[in-house]
């Protein structure tokens, strides 16, 4: 365990790194070596990194995951303010990927809260994963969506009616 700690800091060190290749060359890395606590400092890197070529790269990574077990970095990064900035290129990386996201809340939340361009990101993820959900939180999120219907931006509410149509489907 301790090894482990010690070669994830040694990862992290170089994520944070000023020097571009050695970015680079550790995100290939971790398409071998990653783990849960390495995903989550690509977040921190894709935000803090203003190289077009890093954020490719790591977003191209996020696109490859295939490891279910990261669906829990990812939804929580959603959630969190501090990664307001880059939430739309997560989302999409979400519908990119060849993960299942069986909780649609943080998706139906960016679709009522977030901007057009992110809620269509998050309409993706609930369309290819709307049939995996229990039909108790399917109604749930069709009640949730109707609620929230008078306060959604007139751009969305056509997107939102799609939506309450889809997963009314989906039942």
């Amino acid at each position: 365990m301790e090894d482990q700690n010690k070669k994830n800091q040694e990862i992290i060190n170089k994520l944070s790194s000023s020097n571009e290749n050695e970015i680079i060359e550790t995100i290939k890395l971790l398409r071998k070596v990653g783990n849960n606590v390495l995903l989550y400092q690509t977040f921190i890197t894709f935000q803090n990194n203003s190289s077009q070529q890093i954020k490719d790269e790591i977003f191209r990574l996020w696109c490859d995951l295939q490891l279910q077990e990261s669906v829990d970095v990812i939804i929580d990064v959603i959630e969190k303010n501090e990664f307001a900035d880059i939430k739309r290129e997560v989302i999409s990386s979400c519908w990119q990927s060849k993960l299942e996201f069986k909780d649609l809340v943080p998706f139906i939340n960016t679709v009522i809260n977030d901007d057009f361009e992110t809620a269509i990101e998050a309409f993706t993820v609930i369309d290819n994963n709307a049939f995996q959900v229990s039909k108790a939180n399917l109604t749930e999120h069709i009640q949730q969506l109707k609620s929230a219907f008078a306060t959604i931006s007139e751009d969305k509410k056509e997107l939102v009616k799609q939506i309450i149509v889809m997963l009314e489907d989906a039942l």
